[in-house]
């Protein structure tokens, strides 16, 4: 599929943003426009940093942004801490965030949703200018390459077998260099990535969740950010939260997809290697021209619960369902599309876990290091221990109890609030920065994003990108998946999807279809 999407038309100006008054309890306060993704303003540097710090252009600190005057997140510190390890750690608040021109209008139109707190959620219907000059030929357009793919009978292609070539070779190199800000990674076992550097003005990050095999959604909501992000001038960089396959028909095409572009994106420039300590040669190539690449990745448990048994020639799952299993041995041995599964479990084995992002918010499949690791917790390197990784992927966020204790006989125990508060004071410490919030995805949510409001001092978003009922016991067939935009020292907003209830059904075999599943 494409990445470069069609002109939209002149009649996209016509559309017009109306913002929407949210509540939570008793209060109600209305959410002002986000200054999307206009990065925090560095601080004045310190005499003799290690490494240079590039200044920004001025911003406005005399008031509070936007999208801290809707939060009830109280202020950063604002001051240069050094890190354990001596390298300085970029503070930033809310108020740093630089002055911007009023946002362009936009192309939906905001709606009364169920309460949510400081949190802004956008609405695009099916019939969107966004998807092109004629909304329904997008939608008749991805009926038709959808409906090629059917069945799945395991057939190689030529994209499929170049995909499986080029990630074998990436994956051959010594040092990451497959996803966006893979120059950050000392090394393929580095699967915490601490992102410090403050993000360029031009760079759009929007965050996706559990796919779980839904082609539909993944094309529609690719498509959606990749003209959004060009209709205001951005580039955007896709940050998916794993979850790829199981649960439907196409978690083989989602799988190829995915990989398909992370494969062929421009590469992210490595620091250059030299004798030097690294923040001496980070500080050689900082100035440098950074080609940023386009896709962000971390693993959920259905792609690490991928597994493959030599001896049997058989590939083995952890987790329940494991449709995409069963599929990969219903194919011949030498199958082009088993060979791709296996350079996948390559691929996940060494992927990021979590991404801590230069505001403080935390991105990971699952959740955050359970209580009884906290103590373990004590420089930044230990976040990339085995225990403390399989938690970013595992665990689950209980919406109200405010704490859990760790059960260790699953390795899906839940936390609570106060447990994430405190996973949050002692990372910012063992750190030197803040951790402010999580986004995560692993639990299927009845409107494909939830904000638990107990979740306070440190906020959580939970959010999936499938457009079917697909596991869920309550609700309607037809879901509108979700996906975020990520906003500096704030939550992402949220903008959900509609994708037209007929093409749904007939995709996906409708209610009848997902009773039979159960």
């Amino acid at each position: 599929m494409s990445s470069s999407p069609p002109p939209l038309p002149d009649s996209v100006v016509n559309s017009v943003e109306v913002m929407a008054t949210v509540s939570q309890g008793q209060s109600t306060a209305a959410v002002d426009p986000p200054k999307h993704n206009h990065p925090p303003a560095l601080p004045p540097p310190i005499p003799g940093a290690p490494f240079p710090v590039v200044s920004a252009s001025s911003p406005d600190t005399s008031a509070k942004s936007p999208s801290e005057s809707a939060s009830d997140v109280a202020p950063n510190d604002t001051s240069l801490v050094p890190s354990l390890g001596g390298n300085p750690g970029v503070h930033t608040t809310p108020s740093q965030v630089a002055a911007v021109a009023e946002i362009p209008i936009e192309l939906e139109t905001l709606v009364h949703k169920a309460p949510i707190d400081r949190v802004r959620i956008v609405e695009v219907g099916a019939d969107n200018p966004i998807w092109g000059s004629t909304a329904t030929d997008f939608w008749q357009k991805l009926e038709k390459e959808t409906e090629v793919l059917l069945p799945a009978d395991g057939t190689a292609s030529s994209e499929l077998i170049a995909t499986t070539r080029a990630l074998e070779e990436l994956l051959a190199e010594p040092r990451p260099c497959v996803l966006a800000f893979d120059e950050l990674r000392a090394s393929n076992k580095t699967q915490f990535v601490d992102i410090r550097e403050h993000f360029p003005p031009e760079m759009d990050l929007w965050i996706i969740g559990d796919l779980h095999g839904d082609l539909l959604s993944w094309r529609a909501l690719l498509h959606y950010a990749n003209q959004r992000s060009r209709v205001e001038g951005k580039n955007p960089v896709l940050l998916l939260l794993g979850d790829l396959f199981d649960d439907g028909d196409f978690g083989h095409r989602v799988l190829l997809e995915v990989l398909n572009g992370i494969v062929n994106q421009p590469r992210s420039r490595p620091i250059v290697d030299t004798p030097l300590q690294p923040k001496v040669a980070r500080a050689l190539t900082s100035n440098l021209p950074q080609t940023r690449s386009q896709f962000m990745f971390v693993v959920g448990n259905h792609d690490v619960g991928l597994a493959y048994d030599s001896a049997s020639n058989q590939f083995r799952s952890s987790v329940s369902p494991s449709d995409f299993t069963n599929w990969l041995n219903s194919l011949a041995p030498d199958s082009a599309w088993r060979g791709l599964a296996l350079s996948a479990i390559q691929f996940f084995s060494t992927a990021p876990r979590a991404v801590l992002l230069p505001d403080g918010t935390l991105v990971s499949h699952g959740g955050v290091p359970h209580t009884d690791l906290h103590a373990l917790l004590n420089e930044p390197n230990d976040l990339n221990r085995p225990e403390f990784l399989d938690d970013f992927v595992w665990t689950r966020a209980h919406e109200t109890s405010r704490s859990k204790i760790p059960n260790r006989t699953t390795r899906g125990c839940q936390f609570g609030t106060a447990d994430f508060e405190a996973f949050c004071a002692c990372a910012t410490k063992a750190l030197a920065r803040r951790v402010e919030r999580l986004v995560r995805g692993h639990d299927h949510v009845l409107d494909r994003y939830l904000v638990p409001p107990k979740y306070k001092r440190n906020p959580l978003m939970t959010i999936n990108a499938m457009c079917w009922r697909q596991r869920d016991p309550f609700g309607p067939f037809e879901r509108r998946p979700v996906i975020a935009r990520w906003v500096a020292n704030s939550l992402p907003e949220i903008h959900q999807i509609e994708i037209p209830s007929d093409l749904i059904i007939r995709t996906y075999g409708g209610p009848e279809h997902s009773a039979e599943e159960q």
